[in-house]
């Protein structure tokens, strides 16, 4: 009987660390690119669209926080902001928008509505390691991902 319990910890232990190393994984994958986002983009003060997909659907995106009035600053400051959308429309996203809601992180969002759909900014500045954190924890408890899930990035150049 203890061995057995022995063996069932080690896997669950494995397990979890396997867990953790994935999501660090991703967590460093988004950093990185967000990284390269910063070093491209912000000596020219240039806009680009970062975004996480998943089965070729974009789940999350980052922008220059310029693009969305509700991050934006008044000299047009370099600086990362998610922006998030909810479209009722989609029974998907009434689902996806009451489980954002019920997070303590969505409290630093500031709420702004486009032709009917409520939508959530958030002015990242130039922080990458909290950006991934947020579009992680975004990724799990929101949109309900294993973040053990093949994720892919895509960041594009969308000019000044």
């Amino acid at each position: 009987m203890k061995k057995t319990f022995i063996i069932v910890t080690a896997i669950l232990i494995a397990t979890s660390c396997d867990d953790l190393e994935q999501s660090n994984g991703l967590i460093s994958r988004i950093e990185d690119k967000l990284d390269e986002a910063i070093t491209e983009f912000e000596p020219t003060n240039s806009s680009f669209l970062f975004t996480v997909f998943h089965n070729d659907t974009a789940i999350v995106q980052i922008v220059h926080r310029s693009v969305i009035e509700q991050t934006r600053h008044d000299n047009d400051e370099f600086g990362l902001a998610i922006n998030l959308p909810f479209d009722p429309s989609f029974e998907s996203e009434l689902y996806h928008h009451d489980k954002f809601k019920k997070l303590n992180l969505s409290k630093s969002f500031t709420y702004y509505e486009w032709d009917g759909i409520p939508i959530y900014a958030l002015d990242l500045g130039l922080d990458t390691k909290k950006s991934a954190r947020i579009i992680t924890q975004l990724l799990s408890e929101v949109y309900g991902y294993d973040l053990r899930s093949n994720f892919e990035m895509e960041l594009l150049d969308q000019s000044k």
